[in-house]
């Protein structure tokens, strides 16, 4: 049993003496010295060029050689043309076009037409959509067609005369007085009327 302790003594010694051979320590004192990478560009990435975008070109306005009828729509407070392709918008003597969902204006119906923003347009205009526009024009024209002779609404149609040679546009102060495209005096008759009643008495 000696023996047995012996051998077991001896290898627990040897053992340690492997153990410590293997310890190590070591203490560097210095300047650390940095290894920069060495940069790399990175890979071009080539983009394929952008496939034109072709516009439609926006359509010119109709211009128009006679002068259009206009309804008075009092649901919408402004003149709407009757019976032309495109409706045309009569309002603080300007007029306003819709085609292919921009607003047009101009002067006077034979333009030159230009375009306007939404925000340029007046806010009576601007107020509507335009299928309300077509939809209150439409219901006004409709009361004037089932009674005609009994319509109170008000038309509008601009007067061409000859100015210095060339065709200008009047303005009609009498817009109001028109019924069926011709003028009705009898308004004004009647003022004169009164006026003489009253000189004579």
């Amino acid at each position: 049993m000696k023996r047995f302790i012996a051998l077991a003594a001896l290898f627990v010694l040897g053992g340690a003496a492997t153990a410590q051979a293997r310890f190590d320590v070591s203490v560097n004192i210095g300047v650390p010295v940095a290894v920069t990478p060495v940069p790399v560009a990175p890979p071009q990435v080539v983009y394929p060029a952008p496939a034109p975008v072709a516009y439609p070109a926006p359509a010119v306005p109709v211009a128009y050689a006679e002068p259009p009828s206009f309804i008075f729509s009092p649901a919408l407070g402004f003149y709407v043309s009757v019976g032309l392709p495109y409706d045309v918008v009569y309002l603080d003597n300007c007029y306003y076009q819709y085609r292919d969902g921009r607003w047009y204006t101009a002067a006077s119906y034979r333009g030159p037409w230009t375009y306007t923003s939404y925000r340029g347009l007046p806010y009576g205009l601007s107020r509507h959509r335009y299928e309300q526009i077509r939809y209150f024009r439409d219901y006004e024209y409709r009361t004037y067609l089932h009674d005609r002779d009994h319509y109170r609404g008000n038309w509008y149609r601009p007067v061409a005369e000859r100015r210095d040679g060339r065709w200008g546009e009047r303005r009609d102060y009498y817009r109001d007085t028109y019924r069926d495209g011709r003028r009705d005096d009898s308004r004004d008759d009647r003022r004169d009327d009164r006026r003489d009643y009253r000189e004579r008495h």
